[in-house]
């Protein structure tokens, strides 16, 4: 992920360059974990670092779904440890192909309004409010193979009424792009992974069937 500081200290512009994958309800997620394992071994890339944790998001959207209809993202995001993080929350807008995304992020340790949303992220809108609040349990690892850096993400996504899916991300995190679409490749075939095309928040609105028929 490439980092674009403002002068805010607060604020953040990320390149996002990543690959999703969901994997049939039939296949349990501990068997493609297994078998991401020993496809990495063979590739020759080496664990760095391996860890788990929890965030909880509330999603938003404008009352006509626009950012919904642009295959975009805007989401609070709250469950960081202090200790570790700048601040309790961070505000996320994601624009642009799924593969290569651009994110506007602002952090901070209040609950923001709707129109500070806006206003901190400078967003095209007149009003957002809130659509969906989600959880998940993310296992993270960091893997390395010829000075090439990925981040790869098992994320398990709860909607609070029981609705919910599973998706395998990998993300460049320096280096080459060929090494990811290799590994992503070579990961599909094995493991019998599909690929996804749409953001989290779609596949949620989706599930939901929150978008009224004569939308």
């Amino acid at each position: 992920m490439q980092n674009f500081l403002e002068e805010d200290y607060n604020m953040e512009i990320n390149k996002e360059i990543e690959i999703k994958f969901s994997w049939p309800e039939q296949i349990d997620e501990s068997e493609i974990i297994e078998g991401f394992r020993k496809t990495i071994e063979k590739q020759s890339w080496k664990v760095l670092s391996e860890k788990t944790n929890r965030r909880n998001y509330i999603y938003y959207d404008t009352s006509q779904f626009e950012i919904y209809r642009a295959n975009e993202t805007l989401r609070r995001v709250g469950g960081f440890d202090k200790k570790r993080n700048r601040s309790g929350f961070s505000y996320d807008y994601k624009t642009g192909p799924l593969d290569c995304r651009l994110i506007t992020k602002y952090w901070c340790n209040e609950i923001l309004s709707s129109r500070e949303i806006i206003e901190n992220l400078s967003l095209p809108f007149q009003e957002v409010v809130p659509t969906i609040p989600a959880e998940t349990y993310h296992r993270i690892l960091s893997i390395e193979k010829n000075q090439n850096l990925l981040e790869v993400k098992f994320d398990n996504f709860y909607l609070f009424d029981g609705i919910g899916f599973g998706e395998l991300e990998i993300e460049i995190l320096s280096g080459k792009e060929k090494f990811l679409q290799e590994l992503a490749i070579e990961l599909q075939l094995k493991l019998g992974l599909l690929r996804v095309r749409e953001q989290k928040y779609i596949r949620a609105v989706n599930l939901k069937k929150l978008i009224p028929l004569e939308f």
